[in-house]
């Protein structure tokens, strides 16, 4: 796992992708905080998918708060945030992706 981002390196990986720091493993409760995460991403892609972007944009900070290394999330919420019109936030995230 990345100290700096969070992401998950995978098999064989000894530096991160992204930001290229040396991965260290993962504790109990940073995969923890990851899979929570990953709920209210799935929860958050659920109701994008229903156009509603306000409650989806609310899952997605919370899995933000926990978890800010998932790319697929910064990818979404720059989505929902240029739905919702604030461009600037959808670059911001875009380039986190």
């Amino acid at each position: 796992m990345c100290p700096k981002c969070g992401k998950i390196g995978g098999t064989g990986e000894s530096f991160c992708s992204v930001d290229g720091e040396k991965l260290v493993p993962a504790g109990k409760e940073q995969e923890e905080q990851r899979a929570a995460a990953i709920e209210h991403y799935l929860e958050g892609n659920k109701l994008s998918d229903q156009k509603d972007y306000d409650q989806a944009l609310e899952q997605y900070l919370k899995a933000l708060a926990l978890f800010p290394g998932l790319a697929e999330l910064h990818y979404n919420m720059a989505w929902v945030y240029e739905k919702l019109g604030s461009l600037e936030e959808a670059v911001k995230h875009l380039r986190e992706y």
